[in-house]
């Protein structure tokens, strides 16, 4: 195996790297297949991987979710993240640059490729929308009376989202946790409850892996803890 000391790229398939280090990482995926199921750490054969499985310990708490590759820092793990495309899996279609969050891609396309999307106006408010169904939406809620609450004039497009409005209305909250007890007026907010007791549902760090209910929540954990991978992996 040789490195190129230039560019750091890869003689398999030709991906750059910032680092050695980094170069040195993503090679083992070409030539180690034996991967330790703690650490993540590849060998070339499987003599190898039984003698560190002998004595493994995780030392590296931060650990890639797509590849599963663990690091030794944030930083590391950062810059694995930033370079390596195969861990951005959200591709732009219109000019295929990778994102490692499907809310990134949807933001850089409507920044860069906004030009392209067609403009549909409805033809009572003039309000517009990106999409037909969007359209469709809008206008069966705020411009049909098929759905109308008596106790305060709102219109809705179905029965079902009038259901859902009466009953804040009458304090009804007929959906209840079987794990907690706690009582909601809606499916979907009783749906959205449930990832409290379902770890495998809640948002991780993608830093430190603490877990959290919702992304936002994630949000504000990475901004006040750890404001130096923001650009990381909030705005990519």
């Amino acid at each position: 195996l040789r490195l190129d000391k230039d560019h750091n790229t890869c003689i398999v398939c030709n991906k750059i790297f910032k680092t050695v280090i980094s170069l040195s990482r993503h090679t083992g995926t070409h030539f180690y297949r034996h991967v330790c199921d703690t650490c993540g750490r590849r060998f070339e054969t499987p003599h190898g991987l039984n003698a560190h499985a002998e004595h493994c310990v995780i030392q590296a708490k931060y650990f890639c979710r797509l590849c599963k590759t663990s690091f030794p820092s944030a930083e590391e793990k950062a810059e694995h993240v930033r370079t390596t495309e195969y861990c951005k899996p959200y591709k732009c279609k219109t000019c295929k640059i990778g994102f490692t969050r499907h809310e990134a891609r949807q933001k850089h396309f409507e920044d860069v490729h906004g030009h392209d999307k067609i403009i549909r106006e409805c033809v009572e408010c003039k309000q517009t929308f990106d999409t037909r169904m969007k359209l469709f939406q809008h206008f069966k809620a705020a411009h049909t009376d098929d759905y109308k609450c008596e106790h305060c004039g709102r219109r809705f497009g179905t029965g079902q989202h009038l259901k859902k409005h009466l009953n804040k209305h009458l304090g009804l909250k007929p959906y209840t946790c079987q794990i907690c007890n706690k009582s909601f007026n809606s499916a979907s907010t009783h749906k959205s409850h449930l990832i409290v007791h379902d770890d495998s549902k809640k948002t991780p760090c993608p830093v430190c892996n603490k877990l959290f209910v919702a992304r936002t929540k994630m949000v504000g954990h990475v901004k006040k803890h750890h404001p130096e991978f923001e650009h990381t992996y909030i705005h990519t």
